[in-house]
């Protein structure tokens, strides 16, 4: 009560690999011959990222977990699979090379980045600052991570425009339990 919130950044979540990992995908079928990288504490899975994508699940031969996302990260750095990447966890080594999205394939998650402040201190001089601040950081970084790593020729882009059934139910049970 009382409060304002402002939406950020939407997170987006996607594939991704080390560049010799992403040599042998031609398709999305192909990650069935990869190690599915998971961070089982994440809020997003394989099953229902294929599901927000619209694309057709596939089953991994093999898989790998950690309840780290930088566990996750640097395992996928390693060349040891392929990983869902959240794009400010995988910005900065998307822009330096170290991990391409192989298929350009990106999935509204539903969760982001928030600001929030109460209705009292949100005009504050200090509160101005900080939102100014943030959100220069975040465009310097959109702007790197968009500008060294364009979607493949033929890359399928899908957006969902809501969120999905499992982040809306987690919402309601928020709210009802406030």
């Amino acid at each position: 009560p009382g409060g304002r919130t402002e939406l950020l950044l939407a997170q987006e979540v996607f594939p991704v690999c080390a560049p010799a990992i992403a040599q042998k995908l031609k398709s999305i079928e192909d990650l069935a011959q990869t190690c599915a990288i998971t961070d089982e504490r994440a809020m997003i899975n394989w099953e229902s990222w294929f599901e927000t994508a619209g694309v057709p699940p596939v089953t991994f031969l093999k898989g790998a977990r950690f309840t780290d996302p930088m566990l996750c990260l640097e395992s996928a750095i390693a060349g040891h699979g392929v990983m869902l990447g959240w794009q400010l966890l995988a910005a900065d080594a998307l822009t330096d090379g170290r991990l391409v999205a192989p298929f350009g394939i990106r999935a509204q998650s539903g969760l982001g980045y928030w600001l929030v402040t109460s209705s009292v201190k949100a005009e504050s001089r200090k509160v101005r600052d900080f939102k100014v601040w943030i959100r220069e950081e975040i465009e310097a970084t959109m702007a790197r991570f968009g500008s060294v790593n364009p979607e493949p020729a033929g890359a399928i882009a899908v957006e969902r425009t809501e969120a999905p059934s499992y982040v809306e139910s987690d919402i309601k049970l928020r709210q009802a339990g406030s």
